[in-house]
């Protein structure tokens, strides 16, 4: 009975995680002059770990999310649908042609912190999320980063030369909360390397991987392609970590911007 019981349990979480690798997008999109590649490890059948990259309606930015619901398993990963849906829903609106791209991502923010605060104040649920909007022809991004793990930007020669810190709170702890935009610029062979706090927070023989490994792994070799900056990571977590299994879901979003000129 009991053994049942479990296999039963088994196969509802299995659906759970067939679910919510639906919410992910099913192919990243195709720009031309850029290279973008993804990881997603939950550490359990379900996470609360979550990425998104889309097109916007009517505009030519790209919209980019990377973003962990706080606690774990099923309640995360509920939340984590709730989150990821509504960041893409207020997102992808039919803005007024030729709305900034700051307007965009506080909008996002604003509509989305409010409803989890009003809504589901009681249950004290947030997020951390950092969300871009790139401009594909300039490199020019916009983003917003709440209470998340600062984004790291690579030169062309590897090696980290910006971090796109905190702009504001997390998301859903309180109603009314104020954001603002930051903004830079990735040129030809820079990368951006989006990251949730299982990645800094893997455990070795010297405590945390830590944001200072996770910057030497975006060495020169780094440089070449988002696969290979991403493989780097890998193998450095990997051989980083003792072996039990991951403690937290892995989410990792690299964006490099290709050294060919796009063709007109």
């Amino acid at each position: 009975g009991e053994m049942r019981q479990l296999q039963s349990m088994e196969r509802e979480l299995e659906i759970g995680r067939a679910i919510q690798a639906g919410f992910l997008p099913d192919s990243l999109p195709q720009l031309p002059g850029w290279d973008i590649a993804v990881r997603f490890r939950p550490a359990r059948q379900v996470a609360g770990d979550f990425y998104d990259l889309f097109p916007l309606h009517g505009n030519d930015g790209v919209f980019i999310v990377v973003a962990d619901v706080c606690d774990k398993g099923v309640g995360a990963a509920l939340y984590m649908a709730l989150f990821r849906s509504l960041i893409r829903a207020t997102a992808s609106r039919p803005f007024p042609q030729g709305t900034a791209h700051a307007d965009i991502l506080l909008a996002a923010a604003a509509l989305t912190n409010d409803y989890i605060a009003r809504v589901h104040g009681r249950a004290s649920m947030f997020a951390t999320a950092f969300m871009g909007l790139l401009d594909p022809a300039t490199g020019g991004l916009s983003y917003l980063n709440a209470g998340h793990d600062a984004p790291l930007v690579a030169g062309a020669q590897g090696g980290v030369r910006q971090r796109l810190s905190a702009t504001g709170p997390a998301l859903g702890l309180l109603p009314e909360q104020r954001f603002d935009v930051g903004r830079t610029l990735l040129a030809a062979g820079e990368s951006l390397l989006g990251y949730t706090d299982g990645v800094t927070e893997v455990r070795g023989s010297e405590g945390a991987f830590g944001e200072s490994r996770l910057a030497q792994a975006m060495g020169a070799q780094a440089a070449h392609s988002s696969e290979l900056l991403l493989q780097r990571v890998e193998e450095a977590l990997d051989g980083y970590s003792r072996q039990d299994a991951a403690a937290d879901d892995i989410t990792l979003v690299a964006l490099r911007r290709t050294l060919a000129p796009a063709s007109a």
